[in-house]
């Protein structure tokens, strides 16, 4: 089967299981807008977290639309391939593409010990990069033309950028009363959207979900700079409707 042959087909199947699926499993979400992507893995004791979310079965319309685009490919190959081939070329390109990081976090720290963040996530086609030192506002820009994480990442990885491999928890807390109201989850829902991007653009991390019972609420923050974080969040926190929290410190 001939690399033409191949695309086409491939093509005409990753369209139709596009459509077959609309509810993917994801590791994570884009904000509305194009922005920073969601990284709250965490499940809530009160919030079932969207990432868990099983994909959809293809429902029978969408089977007769696979089976349909198959057909396609198989005639614009001239009939020298099978609907089988082109499955196991599409298949083959998906298991690639989803093999690729679709967000990937570097620090380095310098010669005087400032802690500098490099990272870059799929936005649509596009791949946004984003630098700076941990605790400010960097800069960023986007890459087109089949750039993939990996790629925009590469000279920063050459000039020594890594992978933390020391993280930190973060607690914002919160007093309610009991097990606290709808009001209070609300509050604390609206309050991990707003530290995830506020911390995300900061380089500082990101939230990781919360918790309301037993007359308390905490908001966890996977860190890399405690003190900074903790300094951050707290300014940030000022004149919001989240700035009458108890404590933030780090949990043991």
């Amino acid at each position: 089967m001939r690399r033409a042959e191949q695309i086409v087909a491939a093509h005409w199947l990753a369209r139709a299981d596009s459509r077959a699926r609309r509810l993917p499993n994801r590791p994570l979400q884009l904000t509305a807008g194009g922005g920073r992507p969601q990284l709250n893995a965490g499940v809530s004791q009160t919030k079932t977290s969207q990432y868990m979310r099983l994909p959809m079965a293809p429902t029978a319309n969408a089977a007769a639309a696979v089976s349909t685009m198959l057909t396609v490919a198989f005639l614009l190959a001239g009939c020298r391939s099978t609907p089988d081939e082109a499955s196991a070329v599409a298949s083959s390109e998906k298991r690639q593409d989803e093999s690729l990081p679709r967000m990937m976090k570097l620090y380095k720290r310098d010669s005087k010990g400032v802690l500098h963040y490099h990272e870059a996530w799929v936005a649509g086609r596009e791949v946004v990069e984003h630098w700076g030192v941990v605790g400010k506002v960097g800069r960023s820009r986007e890459h087109a033309g089949g750039a993939t994480v990996r790629s925009v990442l590469a000279d920063a990885r050459e000039a020594g950028f890594a992978e933390s491999d020391s993280t930190h928890i973060l607690i914002v807390e919160y007093r309610v009363e009991g097990m606290g109201t709808l009001k209070d989850l609300e509050k604390r829902h609206s309050l991990e959207d707003y530290l995830n991007d506020k911390l995300g653009w900061n380089g500082l991390g990101h939230c990781d979900g919360g918790s309301i019972g037993s007359g308390t609420m905490e908001v966890a923050l996977v860190v890399v700079e405690p003190e900074i974080a903790t300094q951050a969040v707290g300014d940030l926190l000022k004149g919001t409707r989240f700035s009458d929290f108890e404590r933030i410190y780090v949990e043991n």
